[in-house]
């Protein structure tokens, strides 16, 4: 299991006082966010304003009570809440849009639209599965062994050739197939302990 679950993360939230639970939110959904409105286009100003108001009306929501683990997912309520502020800078950039001129509103439609509904959500998805993934290999390198995670890294992640890897490290072939075997299993298990989080999948 990771070392903090998003039930346990949650449940830290519930203290305004809780200076590491709020920073482990704010490092684990701050860059997988960003990385969602970037890949929707947007400029840095308005991906950090779609973020900031993101985390503003978590924030606000979640002390007020209004988030319910049991009523639904932090997955699909962090979905709702990014998709809202993105269809709010898109109807502001359309109200901006009626009031420029015609080249300004050719060039304001070309630059950055935030996607449809459904990009919005395909998009988030890919994001949340990546921020998963990378979670899920910052606990296999705290798990593993040291010399068993480089092995499994420089061959299942980076794609060195077998034999590569075991002449750099100085091991056998089979060392680094056995190293990649069991990475690979623990990493399966890690992701689906992650999508068994009652707050999370």
């Amino acid at each position: 299991m990771t070392s903090v679950t998003h039930a346990s993360l949650l449940d830290g939230l519930r203290d305004r006082r809780n200076d590491r639970a709020w920073r482990l939110f704010y490092d684990r959904y701050v860059p997988m966010l960003m990385a969602l409105a970037k890949r929707l286009g947007l400029a840095d100003t308005d991906a950090q304003d779609v973020v900031a108001d993101t985390l503003a009306e978590f924030i606000t929501a979640y002390r007020e009570g209004i988030y319910d683990p049991a009523r639904g997912r932090l997955r699909h309520w962090l979905k709702g809440i990014v998709r809202n502020k993105l269809l709010q800078l898109r109807h502001r950039r359309h109200v901006a849009a009626v009031h420029a001129d015609a080249v300004a509103r050719d060039a304001a439609a070309r630059a950055g639209d935030s996607g449809t509904a459904d990009e919005v959500d395909a998009a988030f998805e890919r994001e949340w599965q990546l921020e998963r993934l990378n979670q899920a290999l910052a606990t296999l390198r705290i798990e593993s062994d040291v010399d068993d995670f480089q092995a499994f890294d420089l061959y299942a992640l980076k794609g060195w050739p077998v034999q590569q890897v075991a002449a750099f490290l100085g091991v056998t072939a089979n060392v680094v197939y056995l190293a990649k075997s069991r990475g690979m299993k623990r990493l399966r298990e890690i992701l689906s302990d992650l999508e068994r989080d009652p707050c999370d999948a």
